[in-house]
Parts: C-alpha cells; structure tokens; sequence
C-alpha cells in the first residue's frame, strides 16, 4: 500500500512537471512532445501572420504616401497649369493690346508725316536725316516729336532716348505736394507697412508687365494710395532709382523721414579680398569710374533730408524726389560692409538669408543692376522686380542668372533699408495733416552694431553659412572664395527660404516655367528700338556695351540677354543638383524616384513648355513669327542685343530667314557676325577691362545627365 501511493505520488508529480518550464529536465514522453510541436507550430504560424500582417499594413501605408504624393504632384501641376494658362491669357491680352497700341500709333505717325511734309523742312543731323516737328515762331522754334518732346538740346544735338523718357517728368507742371514729417522714426509697424506696400506693388507689376512707372502710379490695384494721387503729376524711375523711389514715395504718405546716400568714391584697394596687378593697373587708368569699379565705391556723404528747415519751408515731392534721383545711382549700392564709414552713411545693410531678411522690400544688387524682392513663395521661389530707363517695369523669378557672385567688395548681394529717426529740431502744428510735424532735426540710421545685436545684420552671403562675423571684425581675405564650397549658396538659400519640402521634379519645373518668362518679356524689349534698325547705324559700337548711352541703354540688350542665356547655361547643373539633394532628403528637397524615372520627368516637363511656352514677334515684313521653348532655347547664341539689327537677327533666326526678310542697315550682316562672342559671352568684364565669356559650351547644346 505504502509502495501504491508513493508510485501514484511520483506518477501525479512527474505529470505535474509535465506541463512546466521544467518537464524537458525530467524529460517528456510521446504525447508531451506532439503537444509541444504543435504549440510550436502554432506560435510559428501565429508569427509568420503577425509578418503578414505587418507587410500588408507597411504596404498599405506605402500606398496611401504614394497616393498623397501623386495627388500632391496632380495638384501641383494643375495650379502650375492654371497658372500658365492665366500668365498666357494675360500674354495674350498684353500683346493684343500692344498691337492695337503700335496700329493707333502708326496710324497717328502716317498722319503727321502726311500733314507736314509739305509745310516743315528736312534736316540733317550727325547724318540722321529726320523730318523735323516745328513749333514756337522765328529765333525760338523748337523741335518737338508728337509727344512734345524737343529732339534737340541746347547746343542742336539730339537729346538722347533717357532725357526723352525724363522730359515728362522734369517738365511737368508742378502741383503743391508738401513733404511733411509727422513721425520721429521708422518702427517694426512702419516696416511691416512698406514690405506690404511692396508686394502689393510687385503683385500689380506682374499682373501688368513692361507699363511705365507712371501708369501704376496711378493704378489702384497697384498702387495703394492711388486714390490719393493728382491725376496730372508724372513719374519716372530707371533700374537703381526704383527701391529709393518707392521707399521715398511711402515715407511721404506716411510721414517718416528720409535722405540718401551719395557722392561715392572709388576704392584704390579691396577690404575684404586680395588685391590683383590687373585690377591696379585698371584703376590707375580709370579713376573716376565708379560705375565699374573692380573693389566697389565708399560713400562721403548723406544728402536730400524731407526735414524742413522750419515750419513753412517744407519741400514739394516731385522736387525732393528729383534732388534724391540725381543723388542715387548703381555706384551707391556698390558700396561694401566692409568699407569705412559704412554704418553711418550706407542706406542700406546686408541681411540674414531667411525670410526676416528676404521679404518685399529687400533689394538684391547684381552687376550694375538693381532689383526688389517683391514675394517669397512656400517653396523658397523668390520674385523681383526693376525698371529700365524708358521708365518700364518687369518682373522675374530669382536664379543665378539674376544675382552674379562676387567678392564682397562690390557688394553683390541682398540688402535691406536702414530705420531712420529725427533727431533733436523742433516740433509745430501743421494744418494740411492735423499732426504735429518735426522742423530742423537731423536724420540718424540704425547702426551696424544695433542691427548685429538684433540679429538681422549678417555677412553669412560671402562669409559663409551661420557666419558670426561682427561688425569692423576682420576677416580672411580667401573666405569668400571657400565659404560655399560644401554648400551651394542658391542651395542654403531656397532651404532657407522655404517653409516646405520641395519636390526635385517640382522645382526642376519651376526653372523651366522662370526662363520662359524672362524669354517672353524680351517681346517688349524689342519692339521698343521700333524703327531703329532701318535708320543709319552708328559708326562703332560703344566702348562698353554694357554701360553706354542712354539710346544703347535703352534699346539694346546686352546685360538682359546675358542674364537670359546664363540662365540657360545653368539649367542642365541646377536640374542634377535638384536630383541629388532630393534623393539625399537635404536642402528641404526631397524626390523618391530613380535617375531613370527623373529624367524621364524632365523630358515630359519640357515637352509640356514646347506646348505651352510661345513666343510671337513680328518679322521686318510686319509678319507674325512664333517659336516654342525648344527653338527659342536653341536661338539664344544667335539672338542680338544690338538695337540697329532687324528683328529677325534680335531672335535669332536661321540664315535664309534673315535673307528673306530682314531689312536693317546691315545687309550684308557684317555687323552682326562680328558679335557673335559677345552674344556669347556670359559675363562682362574681366580685371583687365576686356569682354569674358563664362561659358566654354555652346547653349544650343544642353543635355542633362542624371545619376
């Protein structure tokens, strides 16, 4: 009995343990291992579910990202679509417009030329035989064109293309228009105002392109205090005088103070780079060359003040602006951080490269050329706009065409106005406004060391990302050269710029749609030499064809067809380096594509310009001629910038076209074979003063490698 329960015991005992952690130590038998194996099969099978489901659920989410991502791209180029369309149908009107316009005008001109060409005398001016519009009697006629404009100046010679643009607005009656300062300083609210005043402007600008100044002066939808303007006051502005301009004209409606800088002064020496012999030797022989100068300008003083003197004394705008228009030019922008006095006498400062320092209002100087920032989009894409010396305005899309980089000497870069504050004077009640007003105070602009400890001043465009570099702290003079070796600055700048992360293939887009419009507003361009080809040309070109003339300035191309054909030499590295930032996640750009189906997208986008991108100009026959993206792209080494050619040679056409129709005064095309390395030059000058060219590839020849 004893020996049954001590049996049963172990027996109970070992079954027991049977179902433990510790049954394979007492071992197991045949039933214990089948349930065991078939525990084990069901975790495996309950595993590989678990994998399953996993897999199904990654997938799933994989399908819904590329779903957002194709429905994101969709509706990305639908607005893309609708956008072209609307800039189309706006193209469309524009050029309808023009060419009523041009039809009005030829038809007046046939008028007049019928009506007095019996009654006036023909006559003969530097071999420029012009009939000649007389008015006045006997000692004092004077020759007008149909607008009232005199041909000749004081001394018979004929008044250049500027001066004809100027003379509406330095001839013009002048209304009572009293500048008077009502606030003591320009504040963040004051600032905010003035960039919200730009973008507006800049909106209209785009809206409307190549209008004179004048015409969105009194625009409304252009202008926010259009309301308020008397209708028979005339504005003018070329490419440097527009950021004052404006900023004069707000500081006006709103009462601040103001004055500018001005006589500057050529550097003998770079203070933020290595001086060169070539550069030396250039100076030596041109001094007096500020437009030019190889190591930028420093200014000596302020000038135009709003402030009167006293109560009575206040000045009249268009009188004021005038004095501040004579005082500004591209030599007082090309003016260093570096250089001495810079703080006290600078109307501007350079700015941070975010979007607190690049916003409506920021100006971007560039090779002789100013322009204004007038809208920065989500995605980092920056738009500008300037004038030119008929008193036209466009607008553009930034890219490395439109902003050169150099050594920080001649300041090519980004730059906001300086705050301004009245200091000292007095104060009177002044009745046209009910303010108190400020008489005989001094203007005093924010400094240097304040806007660095506010932390909007920055040398970080030529110093380097994130450069900490103080103001009057020296610097090593080769910084520049290395400081955006690791990263591209166009790069730091859209990733800076932008608030999203932008698409490889969408930004690749966008450069596209950008230089079909630079291509399309060169329509006005040429048109404006009107008959010029047909008349004698001159006898040489001039000596810089970048900086000439005012008739050169005005109807010739050179710097703008530059600026286009280098945008075109970018293209193909922009597009690659889109590419591998986006595969990379860098740069705020991402892309989840192949190099296969990338490029595949490129083609696809370009096509989609062959469709969509056109061009219309009108041959010397008076008929029309379109060219779609391709042709217009595979033309720019061939299109002229020399106003004296026929329009056919401005658009690079083929040999049998000039041939057929062009009519200018060089019909045997000596002229314009002789250009050919300029138009294929990408830069202006070098150290010694002679044409370069940037580019040692053809433009006809763009071809995109990806991988």
């Amino acid at each position: 009995m004893k020996q049954t329960f001590w049996l049963a015991a172990a027996v109970f005992t070992v079954a027991l343990l049977g179902n433990s952690q510790n049954a394979d130590a007492l071992g197991c038998g045949k039933k214990c291992r089948a349930r065991r194996a078939a525990e084990a099969q069901a975790a495996q099978d309950q595993y590989q579910r678990d994998m399953q489901y996993r897999q199904s659920q990654a997938l799933e989410q994989q399908r819904q990202w590329q779903a957002q991502q194709d429905a994101y791209r969709a509706q990305q180029d639908a607005y893309r679509r609708q956008e072209q369309a609307r800039w189309d149908a706006q193209q469309r009107a524009y050029e309808q417009q023009r060419a009523q316009e041009q039809a009005r005008w030829e038809a007046q001109q046939r008028a007049e030329e019928q009506r007095y060409q019996q009654a006036q005398p023909r006559i003969s001016y530097g071999g420029y035989d012009q009939q000649a519009v007389v008015t006045g009697n006997g000692v004092g006629a004077v020759e007008v064109d149909k607008n009232g404009v005199p041909l000749y100046d004081a001394e018979g010679k004929p008044l250049s293309d500027k001066d004809k643009a100027l003379w509406p607005f330095r001839h013009q009656e002048i209304p009572d228009m009293p500048v008077v300062v009502t606030e003591r300083s320009w504040t963040s609210y004051h600032e905010d105002q003035f960039s919200q005043f730009i973008a507006k402007f800049g909106a209209g600008v785009k809206a409307k392109p190549m209008r004179r100044l004048n015409y969105y002066m009194h625009d409304a939808s252009v202008n926010q205090y259009a309301n308020t303007e008397i209708p028979s006051v005339y504005y003018y502005s070329d490419c440097a005088d527009l950021p004052v301009f404006l900023r004069a004209y707000f500081a006006y409606k709103n009462g601040l103070p103001m004055s500018v800088a001005t006589d500057p002064v050529m550097n003998r020496q770079p203070y933020a780079s290595i001086g060169t012999s070539g550069y030396d030797n250039w100076i030596a022989n041109n001094p007096t060359k500020t437009e030019v100068s190889p190591y930028g300008n420093s200014l000596t003083r302020r000038t135009a003040s709003n402030i009167p003197a006293r109560q009575g004394a206040e000045k009249n705008f268009i009188k004021w602006w005038s004095s501040m228009m004579d005082a500004t030019s591209t030599r007082t922008f090309m003016v260093s951080p570096f250089t001495p006095n810079y703080s006290a006498l600078s109307d501007v400062y350079p700015v941070k490269m975010d979007r607190a320092g690049i916003r409506p209002g920021t100006i971007v100087h560039s090779d002789g050329h100013v322009l204004m920032v007038t809208s920065v989009f989500p995605n980092g894409d920056v738009e500008l706009m300037d004038a030119h010396p008929d008193n036209s305005l466009q607008f553009k899309t930034l890219d490395p065409s439109k902003l050169m980089r150099e050594r920080p000497d001649r300041a090519y870069g980004f730059f906001r106005f300086r705050s301004a504050t009245a200091v000292g004077g007095t104060t009177y009640f002044d009745p046209t406004t009910g303010k108190t007003a400020i008489a005989g105070a001094t203007i005093q602009l924010d400094g240097d060391q304040k806007l660095y400890q506010q932390g909007v001043w920055s040398l970080e465009q030529w110093m380097g990302p994130n450069s900490a570099v103080a103001p009057g702290q020296r610097v090593d003079p080769n910084q520049w050269k290395v400081a955006y070796k690791d990263i591209g600055f166009f790069e730091l700048l859209r990733a800076n710029l932008s608030t999203r992360v932008e698409t490889a293939d969408g930004a690749s887009n966008d450069l596209l749609v950008s230089l079909c419009n630079d291509l399309k507003q060169r329509v006005a361009d040429i048109e404006a030499a009107g008959s010029l080809p047909t008349q004698p040309r001159p006898q040489a070109l001039p000596q810089n064809i970048y900086n000439a003339e005012p008739t050169w300035e005005q109807f010739a191309t050179p710097s703008r067809d530059g600026r286009t054909r280098q945008a075109i030499l970018n293209l193909p590295g922009l597009i690659v380096k889109n590419f591998k930032n986006g595969v990379r996640n860098q740069y705020k750009m991402s892309y989840a594509g192949s190099a296969q189906s990338y490029q595949q997208q490129i083609l696809q986008m370009w096509a989609q310009q062959d469709n969509s991108c056109r061009v219309t100009y009108r041959n010397s026959a008076g008929q029309p001629v379109t060219i779609g993206f391709s042709e217009l792209v595979a033309r720019a080494p061939r299109m002229s910038f020399d106003y004296a050619d026929c329009p056919e040679k401005r658009w690079g056409a083929s040999d049998q076209e000039i041939a057929a129709t062009c009519r200018d005064s060089d019909s045997g095309g000596r002229w314009y074979r002789a250009q050919t390395s300029m138009r294929n030059g990408g830069g202006k000058t070098n150290e010694n003063g002679t044409i370069v060219v940037r580019s040692d590839r053809p433009i006809s020849s763009i071809s995109i490698v990806i991988g």
